[in-house]
């Protein structure tokens, strides 16, 4: 219960990983500062929801490759405004993907079932569902380690360790080490990503103080006098910060894009333009294949490698060549993926003598 929680100066919290994504990015080779500004847009292709209802934060930047922390608006109000009901104000937030330690040259894994998830630098992690009682290695860490640049040379375990390791590291080409002390969650350093930036920047506990030395008859008159005039600010600032982001998204986007003669919907073709210098860059979908899979293995679980006959991605689409007993069971695989945000489509159906023969196609969203 949130009313037994200590009071203290200050508190920190700690989400679960699958309420925070991570999303890797290449900025335009040009007007860097400019482009950082509008993050939401430049990475919409990873995301489910809509840019302007997602807090995106900067996780790490080197040059022009950054790598953004994302996770849903609405979440992370109705979390602060419950904690602030009993009087908490938390001056950071951060979730415990970037808890586990690493360690040099490998990657951090926490077994926990459907709630596992990976480590694999300061500043980036991934979800995934472990059944350590099963001797193939989990699809997504199968997936993760071909696609990773820096590949690790070992990946240290914290929670319940795999029964079949020594069968999970010939596959996988990487050794697998029972961690010594399983108090992850107690880091000795604190990751230098921090949720409560921008909109829910911490207030600097002027509301705790007001709570704690004022009347309560004061402090009441004064939250709700705080909450009407807040409410007419805040429609007031929010109709003004609407305005000026469309107008600053365009002359953004005119600055970016000088070749740009009709600007219809900015951020759109914002979107459109910068896939194409990612194209030109030889980062075709880099930056969103690990937030896609995760999703999908997410909405429909791992694939079986007797069903699973091959997988592409390009150019924003993830491609299952798959065997399916029927096509109702084609279906509802697709209905999974339908109705957790996701675009699926069947395409190419055969029948053969093991089933039916079938590509599934997965894109984020319509666009």
């Amino acid at each position: 219960m949130l009313t037994e929680l200590p009071q203290c100066d200050e508190t920190e919290v700690v989400i679960t990983a699958s309420m925070v994504g991570f999303i890797a990015a290449q900025l335009p080779s040009n007007n860097h500062s400019k482009v950082l500004n509008a993050l939401p847009f430049l990475v919409e292709a990873g995301l489910i929801s809509a840019p302007e209802e997602t807090h995106v934060v900067l996780a790490s930047q080197i040059d022009a490759q950054v790598t953004v922390a994302v996770i849903q608006k609405k979440w992370i109000k109705r979390l602060l405004d419950q904690l602030a009901s009993v009087e908490i104000f938390p001056i950071r937030m951060f979730p415990e993907t970037l808890l586990p330690p690493l360690v040099e040259d490998g990657w951090s894994m926490v077994c926990q079932g459907e709630s596992s998830f990976v480590r694999v630098n300061a500043n980036q992690g991934f979800t995934l569902n472990v059944d350590v009682n099963h001797a193939e290695a989990p699809f997504v860490l199968t997936l993760a380690l071909t696609q990773a640049i820096h590949r690790p040379t070992s990946i240290m375990i914290y929670g319940e360790y795999p029964t079949f390791s020594s069968d999970w590291a010939k596959q996988l080409n990487v050794t697998f080490i029972n961690a010594s002390q399983q108090e992850w969650l107690i880091a000795n350093s604190k990751p230098s990503v921090n949720l409560l930036q921008g909109d829910f920047a911490p207030s600097g506990g002027i509301s705790r103080k007001l709570v704690a030395f004022k009347p309560l008859s004061i402090t009441l008159a004064c939250l709700l006098a705080l909450q009407v005039g807040f409410s007419l600010v805040d429609y007031a600032i929010n109709a003004h910060k609407n305005r000026q982001l469309d107008q600053e998204m365009v002359a953004q986007f005119k600055a970016t894009f000088p070749n740009a003669i009709t600007v219809v919907d900015a951020p759109l073709q914002m979107q459109r333009n910068l896939d194409e210098l990612k194209h030109g860059l030889g980062q075709n979908g880099q930056s969103d294949f690990l937030p896609l899979l995760s999703l999908v293995t997410t909405s429909i679980g791992g694939i079986s490698s007797e069903r699973l006959r091959s997988m592409e991605y390009q150019n924003g689409k993830l491609i299952f060549n798959i065997t399916m007993p029927d096509i109702e069971q084609a279906q509802a695989m697709q209905q999974r993926l339908i109705a957790s945000g996701l675009m699926a489509a069947i395409e190419k159906q055969q029948a053969t003598s093991q089933g039916l023969e079938l590509q599934l196609v997965i894109t984020a969203s319509a666009s």
